[in-house]
């Protein structure tokens, strides 16, 4: 099976995006295992001033590329993103 993690997010004007993970690997942290990875925050994320919507969608589907083993999604989470340089 294939698993895969992204980042969705909506900036204040509804513009959807979704960016892969990057560096995901398993820590032990306090003795729990724990997925960790990061993210290459674009321009998409920064470009537009107001509430930023992030959420973490973790999935694992088939061999087949086409039938999901299981989909996690997080809470979404609301960030303030404020006017500077990159602002449109």
């Amino acid at each position: 099976s294939t698993k895969k993690i992204l980042i969705k997010y909506q900036n204040s004007i509804g513009e959807l995006y979704y960016d892969d993970a990057i560096d995901i690997h398993i820590e032990t942290i306090d003795g729990i295992e724990k997925v960790v990875f990061g993210w290459k925050i674009t321009q998409f994320a920064t470009m537009v001033s107001g509430v930023l919507m992030i959420q973490i969608m973790i999935y694992s589907y088939n061999d087949d590329g086409y039938t999901f083993n299981y989909v996690f999604n997080t809470k979404i989470k609301e960030k303030m993103i404020f006017n500077g340089l990159n602002n449109r």
